[in-house]
């Protein structure tokens, strides 16, 4: 790709065009396969609802597609690509996951369980929560029944902030993926994945992030288990198992940062 007689943004929005439509086109062939076999047959669902659902799906399932790109792409292998689009899964919901339990009060989940923040997080905040969101009000609409809790103000609310996250950061991944491209040099292809949006972010976050769960669900024995997959994170990061000195402090500090901010939630 590097030798093409073309400019690497261009080359990169063709790619980016041609997954894009392996994604969507199988998409749509199932809508329009599955509205045939509805219509055809006895049925009470409102499909106009259908077609509504299909219409919003294609620009949220563009900007999941847009994260995973951009991750996969500001990795120089193709197995750091695809080790970084799994961290990247569940990135947003580890961050909020810590954020919404330092603004919630625990007591409140424990005897209001229809607090909407009570909820299951993976329902807003996976990488597919939109499309799952999405899937389930219009599901509803469609058998003409109202999922009640989904109307509540601050559920409904919250399920706008998760399509909104996502919506944002599918631009901005396909904005940076474009504008980043003219700043890569051709030798660091296969070389170590030193992106900021890879291993370098990912593995100390996770590390906080665990760790801090670790605590907060009065489990501090499984700490050791978290220094052990950061180190083994790193170690496939440099792509040795002696990894730097700089890679043990920083596991060390996002290791003691996790346990302090665990015990002040807790």
């Amino acid at each position: 790709f590097y030798s093409f007689p073309i400019k690497r943004e261009k080359l990169y929005i063709v790619k980016y065009i041609i997954g894009l439509l392996e994604v969507l086109i199988p998409m749509t062939v199932f809508f329009l396969f599955t509205l045939i076999d509805i219509s055809l047959s006895f049925h009470l669902f409102k499909l106009s609802y259908y077609v509504i659902f299909y219409l919003l799906s294609i620009p949220l399932l563009t900007a999941i597609y847009s994260i995973i790109a951009f991750v996969y792409s500001k990795c120089n292998t193709t197995y750091d690509g695809l080790i970084n689009v799994g961290l990247a899964q569940f990135f947003v919901l580890a961050i909020a996951f810590i954020v919404l339990e330092i603004i919630t009060n625990r007591d409140e989940c424990i005897y209001l369980s229809s607090s909407s923040f009570c909820s299951d997080y993976t329902s807003y905040f996976f990488i597919y929560s939109p499309m799952t969101r999405l899937n389930v009000y219009y599901s509803n609409l469609m058998e003409g029944a109202i999922y009640e809790s989904l109307l509540k103000e601050e559920r409904f609310i919250i399920t706008l902030v998760s399509i909104g996250i996502f919506l944002v950061l599918g631009i901005a991944s396909f904005i940076l993926m474009i504008t980043l491209k003219k700043y890569e040099k051709s030798e660091d292809s296969m070389d170590i994945s030193n992106s900021w949006f890879s291993y370098k972010v990912f593995i100390p976050t996770y590390i906080v992030i665990l760790s801090t769960i670790c605590i907060y669900e009065k489990a501090p024995i499984f700490i050791l288990l978290v220094a052990i997959l950061g180190y083994i994170g790193y170690a496939i990061y440099r792509r040795n198992f002696r990894i730097k000195l700089y890679d043990i402090i920083t596991s060390l500090s996002c290791l003691v940062g996790g346990v302090i901010l665990g015990v002040l939630i807790w």
